[in-house]
């Protein structure tokens, strides 16, 4: 144990940039918080802090032991709280982020049941936009749609998102019908900028790829964004199945070369050790079903 508050005190120190901050969260006088780095800073022979009267800051040898310490004390908190929730119902405080929009679209209407089912559970939601994608940080777990950030973290793709292109009837039945995938050329396609930052669209027909140059008049890093414009005859779209379900049972949305398809959008759940709490496992085991009931 105290070899996990030594970890603690040095990852803390790091993070906060403060012998005194990280003493104080760790209830031990500065003065013990700096003794313990300079013993520690003694036994390897390096510089893990550049000092100054305001602040700390990491060595580059202070910055690498800080990579192996911080996965390690993940690693010690999560092992002593898995054996600890061996023979308890998860439970405790779990901060999970993850952007607005699978957090209303996707997480939202189900939070009600997630509670019901883990009412010991204190779910701290952080709720970010799409464009920072910041994932890494002091949180238990994140949600990531699409492409993964550049992250230690480690990652478990828990679904993936069935996508076709869609249009209103309304639209077509003006811009006319789309028989082939080259035929998208003579029409306004509404670009997911952040997954075809190239504009081109990668459809998929049994063992068959065809890529297809796409222009438009209006593009967005919005899934749901794009749903609005289809549904108001702007143009065609790339929409997952789920979200497009409803529309076209209302006769609001057509699926444009049904027999053609996009890659699917995977999810992902990331978390800083592969050893979890029982609260964090729950909680993926909670949107793996639910996302399968849902796609």
């Amino acid at each position: 144990m105290h070899f996990l508050k030594n970890i603690e005190l040095f990852v803390l120190a790091a993070q906060k940039k403060s012998f005194t901050a990280a003493a104080k969260a760790l209830r031990m006088p500065t003065s013990t918080a700096s003794h313990h780095i300079a013993q520690l800073e003694k036994e390897l022979g390096q510089q893990l802090f550049a000092r100054t009267t305001r602040s700390v800051e990491l060595t580059p040898p202070g910055l690498l032991l800080y990579q192996h310490f911080n996965n390690i004390l993940s690693e010690g908190r999560v092992a002593l709280e898995s054996i600890k929730n061996m023979s308890e119902t998860a439970s405790g405080p779990l901060h999970v982020r993850m952007t607005s929009s699978f957090a209303i679209r996707m997480l939202g209407p189900r939070l009600g049941k997630f509670h019901r089912m883990y009412p010991h559970i204190d779910l701290q939601l952080e709720v970010i936009s799409q464009e920072t994608r910041e994932f890494s940080g002091e949180c238990d777990l994140a949600v990531v749609v699409g492409s993964l950030p550049d992250s230690p973290l480690f990652c478990r793709k828990i679904a993936l998102i069935a996508r076709h292109l869609y249009a209103s009837p309304d639209y077509l039945s003006q811009a006319g019908a789309i028989g082939t995938p080259d035929q998208l050329s003579q029409h306004n396609c509404i670009a997911m900028k952040y997954l075809e930052p190239e504009s081109v669209w990668h459809l998929e027909n049994g063992g068959i790829c065809h890529d297809v140059p796409v222009r438009g008049t209006f593009s967005t890093n919005s899934v749901a964004m794009i749903l609005h414009v289809v549904f108001q005859g702007v143009g065609v779209g790339p929409i997952g199945d789920f979200m497009a379900r409803e529309g076209v049972e209302q006769g609001l949305l057509v699926r444009v070369l049904p027999d053609w398809s996009l890659p699917e959008i995977p999810i992902y759940a990331l978390t800083n050790s592969k050893v979890l709490p029982a609260r964090s496992k729950v909680f993926i085991d909670f949107l793996i079903s639910e996302l399968a009931a849902l796609m």
